[in-house]
């Protein structure tokens, strides 16, 4: 699969430079009134944050402040960064399965939607993690903790995983590794 200049997709530098410039323009507005938030509750209990990092449901679960407008805005803020991140992918992986189907080919389409789906999976654990901690009620402490292992542990593994794979004379060391620890058994 050979791929396209973006600028032969229609998509001008000046159009890509105000993603780019929307993107981190929403990601420090988002900080800032997340953090600006914080600093107004008032913490009357423990002060040990009873997760793997310091996010911001597990400092409102400390609180003894009216966490109503603060899960609001949270939700909120999250919302407006998760979903269209969500339809963009979405579309794109339209694109690229429309694009995949019209390889001729039937080698090519299979490795095509090998590598489409793999990167889709991750994608999908990614989603589906961010969807659980941000745009869900915290009813479930601890499943928050599982699921932000997903997103700070088992994506980035898959991803590498997925990456190294793809490389021949890895899957040979593999298979070797693979081949010698069936002979012990």
């Amino acid at each position: 699969m050979v791929l396209k200049d973006p600028r032969s997709l229609g998509v001008s530098s000046r159009v890509r430079a105000m993603l780019v410039a929307g993107s981190y323009f929403c990601g420090c507005i988002s900080s800032v009134l997340q953090t600006r938030m914080t600093f107004t509750l008032s913490f009357c209990a423990s002060r040990v944050v009873d997760h793997f990092y310091c996010d911001s449901r597990p400092l409102q679960r400390l609180s003894c402040s009216d966490l109503f407008i603060h899960k609001m805005v949270s939700f909120f803020l999250s919302s407006i960064i998760v979903l269209p991140t969500v339809i963009v992918t979405i579309v794109s992986y339209m694109y690229i399965v429309s694009t995949v189907l019209k390889i001729c080919s039937t080698e090519g389409r299979k490795k095509a939607f090998s590598t489409c789906s793999s990167h889709l999976g991750v994608v999908s654990v990614l989603y589906g993690a961010v969807f659980f901690m941000y745009l869900t009620p915290d009813r479930f402490p601890e499943l928050s903790k599982v699921a932000s292992l997903c997103y700070f542990l088992v994506t980035p593994m898959l991803n590498s995983l997925i990456c190294s794979l793809r490389n021949k004379d890895v899957k040979e060391a593999l298979r070797k590794i693979l081949e010698k620890k069936y002979i012990f058994i």
